[in-house]
């Protein structure tokens, strides 16, 4: 059962997002389509950034379904995948930059951020990167 972190991440999770490290590991996130289903993406840990204040950001390729849902329906959700427990991320969504290199930049406003760590199970993240032989 998850319990309820309130609308802040745990400093641990902070750190870990703004390190280079989490760069490789995925992250899967749901937007709202216009007939109000649920839109799945993944994205890379690269794509999230995080202050020391734990505002969180995210950037996406514009004109992509994930982008213009968040234009259009800012609420999103995400999974982070740390220190053996899965964190469920509400929030609301706020374009804040187009960028030069094709991407929008979203920043996000923590609704609920909810832990589920179980004492006998490992959850482990998932990894992008080149295939390996």
């Amino acid at each position: 059962m998850s319990r309820s972190l309130g609308n802040r991440l745990p400093h641990k999770l902070i750190d870990h997002v703004a390190s280079p490290a989490s760069g490789g590991e995925a992250v899967p996130i749901v937007t709202l389509d216009a007939d109000s289903m649920p839109r799945l993406a993944m994205v890379s840990g690269r794509e999230l950034e995080t202050d020391p204040s734990g505002n969180l950001s995210i950037a996406l390729w514009r004109g992509t379904r994930t982008a213009l849902n968040l234009e259009a329906r800012p609420q999103m959700a995400a999974i982070l995948i740390y220190d053996g427990a899965a964190y469920y991320v509400r929030a609301r969504a706020r374009k804040v930059q187009d960028a030069p290199d094709g991407t929008v930049k979203f920043a996000l406003e923590l609704v609920e951020v909810l832990e589920d760590r179980y004492p006998d199970l490992e959850i482990e993240p998932i990894k992008i990167g080149p295939r390996r032989p």
